[in-house]
């Protein structure tokens, strides 16, 4: 979606890029920068969401591909990023698996 599209929609939504950024104590260039694309910031692109009410894949399509895919599926983005860190700790306790050559090596 373009730019300018975005602007439109959060000012039909009743709100504007500087109301925005006063709410998430944030620069109004960084949302003006968020909303063009030219920085990327998951907190701000969620809250853009809800104020629109569109699909991060309907205002930047291909730009916030796991916030996309946390809104397909329906998790809220605060317990996808709580499970996603649950599978790294998981992940970094396991320990290393040797390749199949040096465990028959042994």
């Amino acid at each position: 979606m373009h730019h300018e599209d975005i602007k439109a929609s959060i000012r039909k939504s009743g709100s504007s890029p500087a109301r925005i950024a006063r709410h998430l104590k944030v620069s109004p260039a960084t949302v003006s920068n968020v909303i063009k694309g030219h920085t990327v910031s998951a907190r701000i692109a969620q809250h853009i969401s809800q104020v629109t009410g569109k699909r991060f894949s309907e205002l930047w399509p291909g730009k916030y591909p796991r916030l996309s895919f946390v809104e397909a599926f329906g998790m809220a983005p605060a317990s996808a990023a709580k499970a996603e860190a649950e599978v790294s700790r998981a992940a970094a306790s396991k320990p290393a698996r040797r390749p199949a050559q040096q465990r028959a090596a042994a």
